[in-house]
């Protein structure tokens, strides 16, 4: 059984219609303590600075590259050969970036099953559950400004809590170019395995240029094809879609790719878009414009 469960702002615009603003959903986001703007105010400013940076590692499953972790890509992992006793992995942002927080995702992969372990049964009869408290994931982040003297970032290396989507924010102005990850302890013997190292912050250098030429046509009463040129310098694109080009409610975030399918829309009913583009250094809105029927 899967769960998840996401929080995003959300609000009545002027004209009573409930809007929820999923733009970079999956990024850090700020937390209301009053009264506050759900469009202007719950952006940290904080951009993706490890997509695709070059990354080593103390070594790598053939079948699964170190690349895989910072391709933010859920479906693919990096993993350590069988075997590694050293197990890091590292990724260097290219040049010095003010950090602000990272997020760690684990994956498991050739875990051997315990033996001997007794369920505790909850909810319907089918329904059976464990806590293996012996077998903890363990860890510790390390930063570093020139790939060689290390500063200790978290100590998890005694964790007895679950860590598999681990997220750390700094404290202070920290300033890096090198972040890693060492294991400790990876639960059931498992191999050392990351599905992303996210590394958030603020660049160094500009934003992309504005996407403001593209070609959006409905294919279907409720799907629309998207293409566009491909900026240079952008990571991606975060298309916005709406009903009035100042109701764009409704995104969708891409990286590395210039076309899409939108299969959202409602028979009979206008719909506008806009597609912006992003990097490391920000974010640069594009125009908004009707999806030709």
């Amino acid at each position: 059984m899967e769960r998840r469960v996401g929080l995003f702002p959300a609000g009545f615009d002027d004209d009573g219609v409930l809007f929820c603003n999923t733009s970079f959903g999956d990024y850090p986001k700020r937390i209301p303590d009053g009264s506050w703007d759900p469009w202007k105010d719950s952006a940290t400013g904080w951009m993706l600075l490890s997509y695709r940076k070059p990354v080593e590692a103390s070594s790598s499953s053939p079948e699964y590259p170190a690349e895989n972790a910072v391709d933010e890509d859920i479906r693919t992992i990096w993993s350590t050969e069988s075997g590694d006793k050293e197990r890091w992995f590292q990724v260097d942002l290219g040049e010095h970036c003010s950090v602000e927080a990272i997020q760690v995702n684990f994956a498991e992969f050739d875990c051997v099953p315990p033996s001997g372990i007794s369920y505790q049964y909850t909810g319907p009869p089918t329904l059976r559950r464990t806590i293996e408290h012996g077998s903890c994931l363990q860890y510790e982040l390390q930063g570093s400004g020139d790939g060689t003297s290390w500063e200790v970032l978290a100590d998890k290396s005694e964790a007895e809590e679950d860590l598999p989507h681990d997220f750390i924010r700094l404290k202070g102005n920290r300033s890096f170019r090198f972040i890693r990850v060492v294991s400790h302890n990876m639960p059931f013997q498992g191999r050392f395995a990351l599905s992303g190292l996210r590394v958030f912050g603020c660049g160094q250098g500009q934003p992309p240029k504005a996407v403001n030429e593209f070609q959006a046509c409905r294919l279907e009463p409720m799907t629309a094809k998207l293409s566009w040129q491909a900026i240079e310098g952008a990571s991606g694109y975060n298309v916005r879609w709406g009903i009035a080009p100042d109701k764009l409610y409704s995104s969708w975030m891409v990286y590395a790719q210039s076309e899409l399918e939108i299969g959202a829309l409602t028979d009979g009913t206008e719909y506008w878009v806009a597609v912006d583009a992003f990097n490391e250094n920000g974010v640069t809105e594009g125009r908004a414009q009707p999806i030709v029927q």
